[in-house]
């Protein structure tokens, strides 16, 4: 190339920040390793438990109702707690809808409704309504259990939106690194401390990928599968 001995610093472009954090929503919290297993160790020791009714006296029945023995008629018990369990972990609130066979009549199924489809308003008089899909539902239609509840708040504050902000920083960090395991470096900067010509320059940016300096002819890399680059005169 008609140079003396150069040194040629390499650096690395880093991959570009990932979006806002804060945009983590329950699903992508869930599907982070602690988050998951934290989840799981919940479902599997709740949906164990049993549920015992008690009579008037307190005592407890030895033949519990219908609802109690499968609160939902649309699955398990089990999976009716889990899903409880995982509303009030993942949003805070979970939400049973009484289904009855006519208004007024009495409960054949506590239904749970997905948490993200439900908005809660606060009356003047504190009572509360029940928005889910264009229809608005009275609280005699509608049961509220919530995990953390603020006074006066309309919904409850669950162990993910608490905290959301380490999650979120954990889940964009893993991806920062992902982006770079997968992508590597976007670009790359060669510097020397010579003056170099447009031919010269060239040649070097030739020889970092693997083309030969002159006819710029991709080179065979077979035997040297590393890529190592030598510059000399």
């Amino acid at each position: 190339l008609g140079l003396a001995p150069i040194q040629i610093r390499s650096e690395s472009t880093l991959p570009s920040r990932v979006t806002s954090p804060l945009a983590l929503d329950v699903r992508q919290a869930s599907a982070m390793p602690d988050v998951f297993r934290a989840l799981q160790v919940l479902t599997t020791a709740t949906g164990q438990l049993s549920i015992d009714e008690e009579g008037p006296d307190g005592r407890r029945l030895e033949t519990p109702s219908s609802l109690v023995r499968r609160p939902s008629i649309d699955m398990t018990r089990s999976e009716w707690i889990n899903e409880l369990v995982l509303s009030m972990a993942g949003w805070g609130d979970a939400y049973l809808y009484l289904r009855r066979a006519e208004p007024r009549g009495p409960v054949l199924s506590l239904d749970p409704w997905h948490p993200s489809e439900v908005h809660v308003d606060l009356d003047r008089d504190g009572r509360r309504w029940y928005h889910r899909r264009g229809v608005r539902y009275s609280s005699a239609d509608v049961r509220q259990m919530s995990l953390m509840r603020l006074p006066g708040a309309a919904n409850g504050i669950s162990p993910i939106e608490a905290a959301r902000t380490g999650l979120s920083t954990a889940a964009a960090m893993t991806q920062y690194v992902a982006e770079w395991w997968n992508n590597g470096p976007n670009t790359q900067t060669l510097t020397t401390e010579q003056e170099l010509t447009g031919a010269q320059m060239k040649a070097v940016q030739r020889i970092y990928n693997g083309r030969d300096p002159i006819t710029g002819v991709k080179l065979d890399q077979s035997d040297n599968p590393e890529r190592i680059r030598i510059l000399h005169k």
